[in-house]
């Protein structure tokens, strides 16, 4: 639906934040993927169980689900929640707003610990954003900024009202034309 992932996600932050998919969506991707184990022996390298409290099979799992989250995405969760949106796919049009900036709750959600200065959750391409046409609102500060991205897509959104990204001029003039506010 989406050429980018990171669109994809931004799109699903927005569905869950017009409550059109609900928590328990979420909520039951998270369960279903914890942080894989190839991550295990760098992370239980030289822990002292016995001074963590660590007693049980239970609790070393917690202990490394919980270590995982400051040094990792969790690349199997951020896939399934990019597969959610197309389960979805129904409510994208009625899309309103879409926010995609530091923090969104689902960028947390894949890598809990995540700082925000690195570029996991950069748009690359706004491919496919066209699908939104209920969009009124378009606030983007995530996305890449070693390429040239291609910001025509909001040129395809009909009843698009504002624009806070780094709009490139040549569609910033075309939105402004249309009466769209734009700041960059």
């Amino acid at each position: 639906m989406f050429e980018d992932d990171n669109l994809a996600l931004a799109v699903l932050q927005a569905l869950l934040d017009s409550e059109l998919v609900p928590q328990s969506a979420i909520d039951s991707a998270v369960a279903a993927n914890p942080y894989d184990h190839m991550y295990w022996d760098e992370i239980m390298e030289g822990v002292d169980e016995a001074a963590l409290d660590i007693e049980s099979d239970a609790d070393r799992e917690a202990y490394f689900q919980e270590a995982c989250g400051y040094k990792y995405l969790n690349r199997d969760l951020y896939c399934a929640l990019v597969r959610l949106v197309d389960a979805h796919t129904n409510h994208v049009p009625s899309l309103r707003e879409l926010v995609w900036s530091v923090p969104k709750s689902l960028m947390h959600t894949c890598w809990h610990y995540w700082d925000g200065e690195s570029r996991e959750f950069e748009i690359a391409s706004l491919a496919g954003l066209e699908r939104c046409v209920g969009l009124e609102s378009v606030t983007m500060r995530e996305v890449r900024r070693s390429v040239a991205l291609d910001w025509r897509p909001l040129l395809a959104l009909p009843v698009l009202k504002e624009v806070n990204a780094a709009v490139d001029d040549a569609v910033a003039a075309l939105l402004v034309q249309r009466g769209v506010v734009v700041r960059r």
